[in-house]
This record gives C-alpha cells, sequence and structure tokens, in this order.
C-alpha cells in the first residue's frame, strides 16, 4: 500500500509519508469467472480486505479533529509503530483476455470498489520514562465510507499480479486532511 499525493509519492518530510514494505494489504475473495466469448471472461467476485498503511515516521500521533485530521510529531517518545488501519467489504469486475495454447497467459483491466467497515489509528513507543506504550483509536478518522477505482490484472498459470488505483481520495473530501489517494499492488493465491 501507498498513496499519492498529486500524482506523487510524498516526501519524506512529510509526516504522513509511508513505509511501503510496511504498508500491507491483505484480502479474502470470492472469485467466479463468467465466460463471455471466444478469450474473453469476466472476474468478479465479493470479499473483505484490511490494509494497513505505516507511517515512516514512527512518532507520528494521527489526531482526529471535528473538521478533519492533524498529523503530529510526538517529541518525546522513542517510536516503534504508527499506522492507520481500514478495513472493506469490496467488488470487482474485471473483463479479462486468456492467451496461449492452454490460456495460461491472462490480462485484465476492470473496476472494484469498497464500503469501510473498521477503521483504526495505533501507535506503540517507549516513554519519555523507557516505559512501552501502546494507543489504539477505533474511529472513522474521517476516511471516505466508499472507495472505489481501477484494477489490473495480469496472470500466468496459478500466478496473478494485480494493481488497485483509487479515484476516490482517502480522507473525505469536505474535511481539513491531505489529499492522498492509495495505490495498492500485489499477488493473488
Amino acid at each position: 500500500n501507498n498513496w499519492l499525493e498529486d500524482g506523487d509519492l510524498p516526501s519524506s518530510d512529510k509526516l504522513y509519508s509511508l513505509i511501503p514494505l510496511n504498508s500491507w494489504y491483505l484480502g479474502v475473495n470470492f472469485d467466479n469467472v463468467t465466460h463471455i466469448l471466444g478469450p474473453m471472461y469476466l472476474d468478479w467476485g465479493i470479499g473483505g480486505s484490511w490494509m494497513d498503511y505505516a507511517f515512516e515516521n514512527t512518532r507520528v500521533e494521527v489526531i482526529k479533529e471535528d473538521d478533519g485530521i492533524l498529523f503530529n510529531e510526538v517529541a518525546d517518545i522513542t517510536g516503534r509503530k504508527s499506522k492507520i488501519s481500514v478495513g472493506y467489504l469490496n467488488v470487482h469486475f474485471v473483463p479479462t483476455l486468456s492467451f496461449g495454447r492452454y490460456r495460461d497467459f491472462r490480462v485484465g483491466f476492470g473496476v472494484y470498489g469498497g464500503y469501510r467497515i473498521a477503521s483504526s489509528t495505533k501507535m506503540k513507543y517507549d516513554d519519555a520514562n523507557g516505559d512501552k506504550q501502546k494507543d489504539k483509536v477505533n474511529d472513522s478518522l474521517h476516511i471516505n465510507s466508499f472507495k472505489y477505482g481501477f484494477r489490473a490484472q495480469v496472470g500466468w498459470d496459478f500466478f496473478d499480479m494485480f494493481f488497485n488505483y483509487d479515484l476516490t481520495e482517502f480522507f473525505d473530501e469536505n474535511v481539513n486532511a491531505p489529499r492522498l489517494t492509495p495505490v495498492t499492488f500485489g499477488i493473488v493465491f
């Protein structure tokens, strides 16, 4: 997982820049395949996903205010982890072409949508006395309730890769928050 701001990854000096390797996506989908015509079929399904957005700066505290989201760096702690987690119910519709003698190679491009069912922020740190602390807040955090976007897939035999590009911003448009657009890529088992 990562997000784009004005089409680019946020620079490291932004408090909301992410560590891509620690920002992960886990989804469980019930996939269906409907043959359309010749080598074309529709890959469609429903499922759930959980997304973690781990901040590069582990001393970042996410604060929900009435009119927006504030990213604050806490100075007197030693940060271990700071992240936002979001769960979604999703649907996807990806028209796909299959090629080859056994139709092992496939390429698809389609759409997906999701509804947020859970969201939270978690921060693990050592306080000024060296004691381990953990703060977790379950809240909407002004995250958009709905998301939708484009999905690209490419696969060979039993291995598939996907790329999701959200067309909706991560936070509600009517609040004071960074204008971030999530992007996700990974493999499908």
